[in-house]
């Protein structure tokens, strides 16, 4: 058992090639500073990389995801974690953009990055790509992170059904990675931890063959370290058709339960903060659509629509 001071008392970290593939581009990490080290203070860091691209320049990548990252995390002068965790994820991006341009067999090199520093009741993610965070606690299971494809994209567009999102053949279409052109921003996620939460890091061949119902049932039955185990066999067990990464997490003491027990991460990025002035901009728009209908002398048979609203209001 670990000192709960990193706010970590179990743990399981393990990754396996699986049935179809010789080779493993998958790499993974779990630091925790033992007593006495300086780095103690800086917490536990925990990250699953999921490599892409020819011959073995996926495994190269996946491998400079978590060395770089590491490096970086933990050299970093202290501070907020969750910008040290982002501004290593992204000097881990330049690298592996940077290795790609000078050698040839590495072009277009790119890896999945889900991220985690456990300081305490703190959990903090930094994510791109198509691995996952999830979040177990008292029975019930929450992904914690976004899906960076091309498919999840269109879903979340309307697109397309979660039916035809679990078939459909470019499912695996990545559109945020570490190594792919321009600059990278992570997401980005603050998650209150309580006492034996379980934080489950892993790349899509765990998640893309075991459903989150199956995952959950598991963690619920098992012993930490038997359920890691029992996840890697029953992706195996239902085909094992890509390289399998899986890190549990058991935290220590958290945060007193409370509204954390009903909302149990707080995200910070660009997303919510566009949501929230999206939904703000329309029920200005509505009131105004409404005020002007029942004012200013409109058809009364029909309010006007929302482009005649947009045009009034400019």
């Amino acid at each position: 058992m670990l000192n709960p001071a990193h706010g970590l008392i179990d743990f399981f970290a393990e990754t396996d090639p699986g049935l179809a593939r010789s080779a493993n581009e998958d790499s993974l990490i779990l630091h925790v500073p033992g007593p006495g080290d300086p780095l103690r203070e800086k917490g536990a860091l925990a990250l699953v990389a999921d490599g892409v691209g020819g011959a073995n320049s996926g495994k190269t990548a996946s491998s400079l995801a978590v060395s770089i990252i590491n490096e970086t995390y933990y050299a970093s002068s202290g501070g907020e974690p969750l910008l040290a965790l982002k501004d290593a994820v992204r000097a881990a991006h330049r690298e592996i953009q940077a290795r790609s341009r000078r050698e040839s067999s590495m072009e277009g090199m790119a890896t999945t990055c889900t991220a985690l520093v456990l300081r305490g009741p703190d959990g903090y993610v930094c994510h791109a790509g198509d691995s996952r965070a999830y979040l177990f606690r008292e029975g019930s299971l929450r992904q914690v992170t976004e899906d960076h494809t091309l498919v999840n994209r269109l879903l979340q567009d309307g697109l397309l059904t979660e039916e035809a999102a679990r078939s459909h053949p470019q499912r695996n279409i990545i559109v945020k990675a570490l190594g792919s052109d321009g600059e990278l921003e992570p997401d980005t996620i603050h998650l209150e931890l309580e006492e034996s939460d379980i934080i489950l890091l892993s790349s899509d061949g765990l998640h893309g063959l075991v459903s989150d119902n199956d995952i959950a049932s598991v963690l619920a039955r098992l012993p930490l370290r038997e359920a890691g185990t029992s996840l890697m066999d029953l992706a195996k067990a239902n085909g094992g058709t890509d390289n399998i990464s899986v890190i549990l997490l058991r935290t220590a003491a958290g945060k007193n339960p409370g509204k954390s027990a009903t909302r149990p991460f707080q995200a910070y990025g660009r997303k919510n903060v566009s949501t929230l002035l999206t939904a703000l901009v329309v029920a200005l728009l509505i009131g105004g659509l409404l005020y002007l209908w029942a004012t200013c002398g409109l058809d009364q048979s029909a309010p006007p629509s929302l482009d005649e609203v947009l045009k009034i209001s400019k």
